[in-house]
């Protein structure tokens, strides 16, 4: 009888395990996860930006930017500074001098920039200034009395060579001195409607270009004395751009200042007549009335 010969293990192959052996062994790997569904594979294209926002980009999320997305602001003007009614604390603007009693020859606009800081884990909210116009009375040939706008910034933030004229060119016998009807060619005007004009003379409308509605002024009231009993407000009625936000704010400014200008205009009376020659040189008798 033939024996058959015994297969031996092959020397490549691990030795036999019992089952015990098995499950321990099984045991002692790391658990994986499977992948999810959606995951894909990275790419060696994929590019995450880890630059650090600029300066101005993190210093311009602002009360006034939150405003903007979020509600749409009533904007006061309170002597030199221009805040939301939500916000009264945090002012958004600063004037050099206060347009509804100042006559100044020349006004600078400055736009408070708020940042928040870290320190010690408590957070601080920090400002600076960013001035972004001055304005001043100026001539034109074909509106007259105008306001002219000079940028003190780069155009990122500020519009160059900016004119607020009245409504109505010169010499057409319209408008007169009011400046309850203005424009700046190519951005913003000023005026009321017709049912305004029946109804309330002391609110306007500020539309763009186009004619959309962006805000309604309503005009500041005075006491016997002149002084100013409701400061103007600014209701913006949909949210525009921050630039364009801060020129219209500015012009908003300048004319309250114009309008101011004519309601305290003192009239021509005999007292300032007399007031008058005594200022000027040898009594005003050569001025005014020629030489002796």
């Amino acid at each position: 009888m033939l024996l058959k010969p015994r297969l031996q293990p092959s020397s490549s192959s691990p030795p036999p395990r019992d089952f015990a052996e098995t499950v321990l062994a099984m045991a002692s790997q790391p658990h994986q996860e499977p992948p999810s569904y959606n995951e894909e594979p990275p790419s060696a294209s994929t590019h995450i930006s880890i630059e650090p926002p600029a300066y101005d980009d993190v210093a311009e999320s602002q009360p006034r930017d939150q405003l903007m997305t979020e509600e749409l602001p009533c904007l006061i003007m309170d002597d030199c500074l221009i805040y939301a009614v939500s916000q009264p604390t945090n002012p958004l603007f600063e004037l050099s001098n206060p347009p509804t009693i100042d006559r100044s020859a020349a006004f600078a606009v400055e736009k408070f920039i708020y940042r928040l800081s870290t320190n010690d884990g408590e957070g601080a909210l920090r400002q600076r200034k960013r001035h972004l116009y001055d304005f001043r009375t100026g001539i034109s040939a074909e509106f007259g009395d105008i306001v002219s706008f000079q940028a003190q910034t780069n155009s990122k933030y500020a519009f160059k060579d900016i004119k607020l004229h009245r409504g109505f060119a010169k010499g057409n016998g319209v408008g007169g001195t009011s400046w309850t009807s203005c424009r700046a060619d190519g951005h913003f005007r000023a005026e009321q409607s017709m049912k305004q004009k029946l109804s309330r003379k002391d609110v306007l409308e500020w539309k763009d270009w186009d004619g959309r509605l962006v805000g309604v002024e309503t005009k500041l009231t005075r006491m016997d004395d002149g002084k100013v009993d409701r400061p103007p407000r600014l209701e913006l009625k949909v949210a525009i751009d921050t630039k364009e936000f801060d020129l219209l704010v500015t012009l908003w400014a300048a004319r309250v200042w114009k309008e101011m200008l004519n309601d305290l205009a003192e009239p021509l009376s005999w007292s300032r007549v007399k007031r008058v020659l005594k200022q000027a040189p040898n009594g005003g008798s050569k001025t005014f009335f020629g030489p002796n």
